[in-house]
């Protein structure tokens, strides 16, 4: 059955584009990755490189057919998927560019209009990989623009939540166009200057693209959800355009940067669980206001055990991750646990309105400006650290975990039965 599809699939592909739904090419190995095709009668073709595995996106898969609408042809794959990978850091880490340059020299070799490669969050690492990998072992036929990133993560995630990130490596050997929509209200808005920089210094003729009142995600969310980002959404084909026809201006190096050493990333094989903090730094105090504007400080809590968690409405994981801090809550208050839940960059009419609809039994505060996170060098949503009655922080994670499992519990049990200083 697989050499059938696939046979079918070819003949397929030798007719018009606007004839077949979707294509199978194969990377050096002989893994094969399928495309998905949308085709439209425009001279641009967007070539997307998702991180969806077995899942929908109801609202990426609309967002695409807009494009198709907009007479922009959509082609997209999800190489998670095709390869038998999951959806966190170790797989998107592990990705070594040469399945994506596959995939986009195939693509070039089956249309005449301009190509334009774009990802999202931290599937751009992997794309900038390939993107890298292509030039070195393919030939471009001119017909690559070059590479837009939408809420793009470029940087490496900490061994452990509260340590400063760093930029990807691969931005120091990345010469090719680079667009980047930065929303400003995103998690890496203040840190984005870092990864321009790398670019720049690199030849990139890399363009900072800001959104305005604009979160991460904005692709993914539910329409009328956050009515700013209606805009942006109906603006992106108009964007996708522009910056195509910019980027056909700009130099694109038949060949890569050299990169005079082997650059590995080390990434925690299992993020989602509690870490020990080395030398428990004393937490940075914060006072920040609640819904009913009342102030709370951290330094108020001394004495306490308290699971201070940064999250955002917007956040899928952080959402998942409720229920279960509700329960732990609910367990452990009257022992001493405290839960401060700091909302990242929203407005407390908007989590007002989303409190009606999801149960936080513990305190909200708000992080309007987004100071206490960068205070905290939060990285990613959620992430929490947990601090002992001594108000040092001993645990923290930068996932989404469920608090009431044995090995969480064992911590907690741990923690509330330490006394503090006499």
């Amino acid at each position: 059955m697989p050499l059938i599809r696939s046979l079918l699939l070819l003949l397929l592909s030798l007719l018009s584009p606007s004839s077949y739904s979707d294509i199978v090419v194969q990377d050096h190995n002989a893994n094969e990755c399928q495309i998905e095709v949308l085709a439209a009668e425009g001279e641009l073709l967007t070539l997307w490189f998702n991180d969806l595995v077995e899942e929908e996106r109801p609202h990426f898969t609309s967002l695409m057919k807009s494009l198709q609408q907009s007479g922009i042809e959509v082609w997209s794959t999800r190489v998670l998927q095709d390869l038998f990978l999951t959806r966190d850091d170790p797989s998107i880490m592990s990705l070594d560019g040469s399945k994506i340059a596959a995939i986009i020299d195939a693509v070039q070799q089956k249309t005449e209009k301009q190509i334009l490669l774009l990802s999202y969050d931290k599937m751009s690492i992997p794309l900038l990989r390939g993107v890298r990998y292509w030039q070195q072992h393919y030939s471009n036929n001119g017909r690559v623009s070059g590479v837009a990133l939408l809420y793009p993560n470029l940087f490496i995630v900490p061994s452990r939540a509260g340590e400063q990130p760093t930029p990807a490596p691969i931005l120091s050997f990345t010469n090719v166009p680079v667009t980047l929509f930065q929303p400003a209200q995103g998690q890496h808005a203040k840190r984005i200057g870092q990864a321009m920089e790398k670019l720049w210094e690199a030849g990139s003729a890399a363009t900072l693209f800001p959104l305005a009142n604009i979160r991460d995600w904005y692709l993914m969310h539910k329409p009328g959800q956050y009515p700013a980002e209606a805009a942006v959404r109906a603006q992106l084909p108009h964007h996708l355009e522009m910056i195509s026809k910019q980027m056909q201006f700009s130099p694109f190096p038949e060949a890569p940067l050299p990169q005079k050493q082997a650059t590995t990333i080390a990434v925690e094989k299992d993020p989602s669980r509690l870490i020990p903090v080395p030398k428990q730094p004393t937490a940075p105090n914060f006072t920040l206001q609640d819904l009913n504007t009342n102030q709370q400080s951290l330094d108020s809590l001394k004495g306490k055990v308290v699971l201070v968690n940064f999250w955002a409405s917007w956040c899928p994981p952080c959402i998942e991750e409720l229920p279960s801090m509700n329960r732990i809550y609910q367990r452990y208050r009257d022992q001493g646990l405290e839960i401060l839940a700091i909302n990242f960059q929203e407005q407390p009419e908007e989590i007002a309105d989303f409190m009606k609809k999801v149960k936080i039994d513990f305190p909200v505060l708000f992080d309007q400006e987004g100071a206490v996170a960068d205070q905290w060098n939060v990285f990613s949503m959620p992430t929490s650290f947990l601090i002992n009655r001594e108000g040092k922080v001993v645990y923290s994670v930068g996932r989404s975990i469920h608090w009431d499992l044995p090995e969480s519990i064992a911590i907690l049990d741990q923690l509330v039965a330490e006394s503090g200083e006499p």
